[in-house]
């Protein structure tokens, strides 16, 4: 019955006296590959300017051969389709769309050099039907997939990210195969894109951080019966070498006293790790290396600097040389702050005094020099608290403590090397305060007393 009724058809065909061939165009490729265990679409449209079929949606495909009409898909008679074929063809069809796309469900080598062709409402045949069989596909069936192509764009520089896309070629457009990559990336996306000689393309772009300067990157497809195909790339990255910071926890340094400071080199590649020295090379000195998050790495050199009068206003150094030569060098200017138990000057004045309330009282105050005595001394005597020192008197009377303001002034001459404070009326709120002089050029503030107390040297009244 079907080979009946299909050489009806061909006997009715060929004694047609006119040809639909201007009026009808069927667009697929003339040749495809595909994949052995995998599937295959042959994508396949048509169109007309004249003699519209009766049902667009009606196609069925033929192999091409000398005599007869073998079906390769046929969805209104499934059981007359050969058996090579049978049950695992399909036909992507629609009443709109023009479609006549063709898959073949798990592709073996029986499929190879195989010539086939589709034909639109077959059951309606006439003086202006197409001539089908004079449009057709021939199958080519590989054992093995085309390795997948990697691309990489953006700058090659360790810490930087640049876009990786790898992209695989095939056949099987319904069930695009897998791309994955070696290595973990960020921010994957894949696209499926059909191409003009009737394959398809997947194409998987992510981000990949560059964390060293050497690294092979690698991708594998897997296509769908569970073939695969690997290639590789091999990224190689500029290394960067960021410049030296030096940092410390106060701008000043104590007379006597060791602070930390920490030279730091940041660079990107392990292999560029480098030594770091200081100008002041005979204080401790702990180096170490440190590996921070992404390709951040780190030499970290932390001096235990003690500073000395004679070094303000020098520079201290922290000099860098890395393995390939190259060099760098960070300073900072030192600022020293004095320690008072190293002052040029030193004062005697008693352990304490006794006064009436509303009378006056005088602390004899005696004070001299190491070295010749500056001119244009300015004497400021101060209240001994734990915290803070406020101010029993100065020249300028400035800023004076409530209960003293207005009632202190030196007795003596500052040029005779005497210091004396006199205090005009006693009140009880004077009682058991504790005062001291300070006899310098320079303010108390440029000094500091770590390890020094005037308690010991200061009046009680």
């Amino acid at each position: 019955m079907f080979w009946f009724r299909h050489l009806l058809r061909h006997l009715w065909f060929l004694g047609c006296l006119y040809s639909a061939t201007q009026a009808w165009r069927v667009d697929m490729p003339r040749n495809i590959k595909g994949l052995l265990n995998s599937c295959l679409v042959i994508p396949c449209s048509f169109d007309y300017n004249r003699y519209p079929p009766k049902r667009a949606d009606r196609v069925v495909w033929y192999q091409y051969v000398s005599r007869g009409y073998p079906l390769v898909y046929d969805n209104w008679y499934p059981g007359d389709v050969i058996s090579m074929y049978r049950g695992r063809t399909y036909v992507y069809t629609s009443t709109y769309k023009k479609s006549c796309t063709l898959e073949i469900e798990r592709v073996n080598w029986n499929d190879h050099r195989q010539k086939l062709y589709p034909w639109v409402d077959p059951e309606n045949v006439g003086s202006s039907t197409y001539a089908f069989y004079d449009t057709t596909v021939t199958i080519e069936v590989i054992g093995q997939p085309q390795r997948p192509q990697i691309m990489i764009f953006g700058e090659r520089k360790v810490g930087n990210s640049v876009t990786v896309q790898c992209s695989a070629q095939h056949t099987c457009s319904t069930r695009p195969p897998t791309l994955s990559f070696n290595i973990a990336m960020k921010n994957k996306k894949v696209i499926h894109t059909q191409l003009s000689d009737g394959t398809s393309k997947t194409t998987l772009t992510a981000t990949l951080d560059l964390e060293t300067d050497l690294q092979v990157v690698k991708c594998t497809v897997e296509h769908p019966g569970g073939k695969t195909a690997t290639t590789s790339e091999t990224l190689t990255a500029q290394c960067s070498i960021l410049p030296l910071s030096i940092s410390s926890l106060s701008t000043e340094y104590l007379e006597g006293v060791a602070s930390q400071v920490t030279c730091e080199a940041s660079y990107t590649c392990s292999n560029n790790a480098p030594v770091l020295t200081w100008n002041y090379a005979n204080m401790p000195v702990n180096t170490r290396d440190i590996k921070s998050s992404g390709s951040s790495r780190k030499t970290v050199s932390t001096l235990a600097f003690t500073a000395s009068a004679k070094d303000n206003g020098n520079y201290l150094t922290c000099s860098a040389r890395f393995p390939g030569g190259q060099t760098q060098q960070k300073s900072t200017t030192i600022w020293v702050k004095r320690n008072m138990l190293n002052l040029d000057w030193s004062f005697t004045t008693p352990g304490s005094v006794t006064g009436m309330k509303g009378s006056c009282v005088i602390i004899p105050c005696k004070f001299s020099y190491s070295k010749t005595q500056p001119s244009g001394l300015q004497v400021v005597w101060y209240l001994y608290q734990s915290n803070g020192r406020p101010d029993v008197f100065n020249q300028k009377q400035s800023n004076i403590l409530s209960r003293y303001n207005g009632i202190t002034h030196l007795s003596g001459s500052v040029s005779d090397s005497n210091c004396s404070l006199k205090i005009d009326r006693l009140d009880m709120s004077h009682n058991e305060d504790k005062l001291y002089p300070w006899v310098d050029i320079n303010p108390i503030t440029s000094y500091h007393s770590q390890g020094h107390s005037f308690l010991d040297k200061s009046t009680k009244i």
